[in-house]
Order: structure tokens, then sequence, then C-alpha cells
């Protein structure tokens, strides 16, 4: 008979839900739990953008200076996230917290920024600027002003590295739900076999359909929960990286994949290439995609799915 963990706690900046299967005989639930906490808390005390003892936010002070060198473990993850937005065309990048900050003040004083603070701005986010050495595992911004923020793709990182901890130790089965973007399962559900994940509609949240997810990880990216209101209009608050101006309309997209952190990547790619590019682009270069879908409200309010043939999914 195997033991049910379920919690919830705010980590990273975002509701986390744990569910987990284990034989408590041989495992302290309060170990795992422990385990659990300390390493999300380890990966924040890394990554966190506005932590002012985090790595990267020392890193975002002072490599503008000179170069800084930093732990394995950041400098392997920024490595890793430039070559992801070489190889998904420049959807997905890590580069663009200064314009990010252009977004924010023009929703405070209630002007959109003009073309020419946008042009400035864009101009800080080229990952050419982006000095990494991996002999001396320093970096350094070749541009003043420039800033790294990580935000969605260090939250999936952080659930495969929960995720792989747990199997590790030993624990049979679970999900783990950073909120309701990266989610990762491993092993069945004890209860049906399979985790039901609910997909639900751009506007009223009305569930319209369920994903049945066996030993898989998705990302859901989207316009309809985060976003501007500037001069009367609405902003959703994923900038794209090829344009700097935010994506505008409802629309979401999901994938599965074999990580939530590869799956966050190819999330954007999907908002912003569409399907068929993005499985294109995918299978060109190596990029696991298991499934993905794609959801739009049009002018009408009427919802527009496409999705590949092999997503679990039921209506």
């Amino acid at each position: 008979m195997l033991d049910e963990i379920k919690q919830a706690y705010y980590l990273m900046g975002t509701i986390v839900e744990i569910i987990l299967y284990l034989d408590s005989s041989t495992l302290s639930t309060a170990l795992i739990i422990e385990k659990v906490l300390a390493e999300f808390n380890r990966i924040e005390k890394i990554f966190s953008y506005f932590d002012p003892t985090s790595e990267l936010y020392r890193l975002n002070l002072q490599a503008n200076n000179q170069p800084i060198k930093v732990s394995q473990e950041l400098f392997n993850v920024i490595s890793l996230a430039i070559k992801y937005s070489s190889l998904s065309k420049n959807t997905f990048s890590i580069m663009l917290s200064p314009l990010m900050k252009s977004w924010h003040r023009a929703e405070k004083t209630n002007k959109l920024p003009s073309p020419k603070t946008i042009k400035n701005k864009q101009k800080l986010t080229n990952s050419n600027l982006l000095k990494l050495n991996s002999v001396t595992q320093t970096i350094f911004f070749q541009k003043k002003g420039m800033s790294l923020d990580l935000s969605g793709f260090v939250k999936g990182y952080a659930v495969d590295c929960v995720k792989n901890m747990l199997v590790k130790i030993g624990v049979f089965s679970g999900l783990i739900n950073a909120g309701n973007s990266s989610i990762v399962t491993w092993g069945e559900n004890p209860n049906s076999n399979y985790w039901p994940l609910a997909i639900n509609h751009l506007q009223n949240n009305s569930i319209i359909a369920i994903l049945n997810l066996t030993n898989t990880a998705i990302s859901t990216s989207g316009t309809n929960e985060k976003f501007f209101i500037i001069e009367n209009l609405r902003f959703s608050n994923l900038l794209n990286p090829q344009t700097s101006y935010p994506l505008t309309g409802l629309v979401s997209a999901t994938v599965l994949s074999k990580s939530a952190l590869e799956a966050e990547v190819i999330s954007k790619m999907l908002l912003f290439l569409g399907q068929e590019e993005t499985l294109d682009c995918c299978e060109k270069n190596d990029l696991a995609v298991d499934s993905l879908l794609i959801q739009k409200l049009d002018e009408n309010n009427n919802t527009h799915l496409s999705y590949t043939e092999n997503l679990p999914i039921i209506f």
C-alpha cells in the first residue's frame, strides 16, 4: 500500500502543488517534504531575479562593469538558455529584462513607450553581447544596462531537478505543478493510472478538455493571465523577442516534452511560430516534443483548438 503526500506551497513566486506516492515504511514523509522545499529554495537562491541576495541578482548588478565569476550551475543554465534561444529562432530569450522594464514603466505612466525607446532597449537584448568564458567560468555584459531574467525557464528547471531528486531517492510516482505552467509527472497515478490535467477556456476558465498525462513534462504559456493596461489597451506580458512588442490577442500554447525546461522553450516557439513551423524546428534541432496544443480566441470569442494527433486529450 502506497502512502500519498499532497501539499501546496508558495515557492519561486508561484503556487507549487506536489502529489507524491511512496512507501513510508522505507521513506520518511517529513524528510521528503523537507528535501523538496530545500531544493526549490536552493535553486531560487541562485536564480531569483528579485532577491538581492541571489547569485543572479549579483550578476545583474556587477557584470556590466567586469567579468563576474559564477557558480558552475548558474553558468551551465545560462549557457543552455542561450543555446535554446538560437535553436528556437529567437522566440525564447532570457535577455528581455531591459525591455520589460520599459513596458512596466509605461503601465505606471499610462503612456506607450516610444518606438525610439523600444529600439534603444532592443539593443540590450542581443545574446551576442553576453560574453561567457567557460575556462574562467565568468560572465560579462558588453553593454551597459543589460540584465538577465530566467523566470519561466528556471521554473521548468527547478521542477525537473526536484522530480529527478525524488526519483533517485525512491518516490514511485508523482506530480509537481508549478503555477499551472510547468508540470512534470512520473510513474502511475494509483487512482487512475494517469494524471488528469484540465485545459481551461481562455476567457471564462471553464474546462474544455482533459489531458491524461503519464511520464511526461508539460509547459503552458499564454496571454490570458498576466497583462498590461496602457492607454486603455490590453497587452500581454509575453514579449516577442523578435519585435520587442507584447503578444496580442488571447492565445495559449501547451507542450508535452521530456523535460519541463525544454517544454518551456517549445511553448514559446509555438506561440510565436505556430504549430507547423514549431514542429519543423524541433525536428531539425532534435528538440523532444511529444505533442502540443494551441488554443486561440477569435474576435467573436469562439475557441479554436489545434493539436497533434498523439495528444492524450479527452473532450
